[in-house]
């Protein structure tokens, strides 16, 4: 039988049973040398998680001293908190996560009292009308863009890299393409929320995480370990698309306001 590197209970999240991982078991399993508030703290402040959503907190038992704080985690937040260490260890736990998700969905629990079956009954129906949903919104999305693809001309240097899925680059390499300075393209990240200041600099907003643009590596320099942060070739185009829509709104508006001077 295999050992769980973390064990996974089920607590509830506003109302709803969620599977979850107790977050100090979690620092442990990862061996993360910094300590567990400190750490904790920084993950929860610096990508963005929601009380509530992604985890909720509560007081440890008291044994006479005083009480300690200890968090629980959705299994998506455990999925990328283990994904922000950026070593080994980080992945293998991430890969439990999701085999053991794989698992539960293929072993669905069993109900053990009258309330529960009338949640997991709830649970279902929510979860049919979601897919319902999703599954329009799909098919509108599918129709608007099917006209586009048809008049798309082939992109030879996004077709060559592509074969190279993990190829990363620099914010400062994303600005040079853009011919502008890599100042001026971190404070419009800034402002368009896809980038967040903390202490150590600039880091990703957690949904952007998420959706693979950007990847966070460790980088050691004069015995000091620090975050660098890395643009995927998904967030290379993410991030030029949504430039030029920025350039031609500023650009529309300026002739605006110009029209508007002759007046």
């Amino acid at each position: 039988m295999e050992t769980a590197i973390v064990k996974i209970e089920s607590r509830n999240f506003s109302g709803e049973n969620i599977n979850s991982v107790d977050a100090r078991e979690l620092w442990a399993a990862l061996e993360v040398k910094t300590e567990f508030k400190d750490w904790i703290n920084r993950r929860i402040d610096g990508y963005g998680f929601v009380e509530g959503k992604d985890f909720c907190s509560y007081l440890s038992e008291s044994t006479g001293g005083r009480p300690c704080k200890e968090y629980a985690l959705t299994i998506d937040m455990g999925k990328e908190v283990a994904m922000l260490e950026g070593n080994e260890r980080g992945k293998e736990v991430r890969r439990y996560f999701i085999e053991a998700e794989k698992k539960s969905r293929t072993i669905p629990a069993i109900p053990r009292t009258y309330l529960e079956a009338l949640e997991a009954a709830a649970r279902i129906e929510r979860e049919r009308l979601l897919l319902e949903t999703k599954a329009k919104e799909l098919e509108v999305v599918v129709e608007a863009q099917a006209g586009e693809i048809a008049g798309l001309e082939p992109d030879a240097e996004y077709t060559r890299r592509m074969v190279k899925d993990d190829t990363l680059i620099t914010l400062t390499q994303v600005a040079a393409k853009l011919e502008i300075s890599a100042v001026k393209l971190n404070r419009w990240l800034v402002f368009a929320g896809v980038l967040r200041k903390m202490e150590r600099g600039l880091v990703p907003m957690a949904k952007y995480l998420a959706q693979g643009l950007f990847k966070i590596q460790k980088v050691e320099a004069g015995g000091h370990y620090y975050d660098q942060v890395l643009v995927t070739l998904r967030g290379e185009k993410w991030i030029i698309e949504r430039w030029n829509e920025h350039k031609a709104a500023m650009a529309s508006a300026s002739v605006q306001l110009q029209l508007f001077d002759l007046k």
